[in-house]
């Protein structure tokens, strides 16, 4: 159970009953529940202060690595995905 009491189902449940108009609180109340300190440590750049004392990357993160492997894959297989233009939607 998360701090407002409920399962993730009840949660989920609560977010959507409303068609069209999805609820964020319930949802942001499911985070807790995750543990992705682990896969932000990997995706995200780590930065620290340099000796000049300026903000730098230290390490570059996973997600420029995804990117660039996300973008080339579209690239090759665009058949895959949808692309109709925006004003239909």
């Amino acid at each position: 159970m998360c701090n407002a009491g409920k399962t993730p189902p009840e949660l989920r449940q609560e977010c959507y009953k409303e068609a069209g108009n999805p609820r964020w609180e319930p949802f942001r109340l499911t985070y807790e529940l995750l543990d992705l300190g682990w896969f932000d440590n990997l995706y995200f750049d780590k930065g620290g202060y340099n000796e000049q004392n300026l903000w730098v990357i230290q390490e570059r993160g996973f997600h420029h690595h995804l990117m660039k492997r996300l973008a080339a894959y579209i690239k090759a297989h665009r058949v895959e995905f949808i692309e109709e233009p925006l004003e239909q939607w």
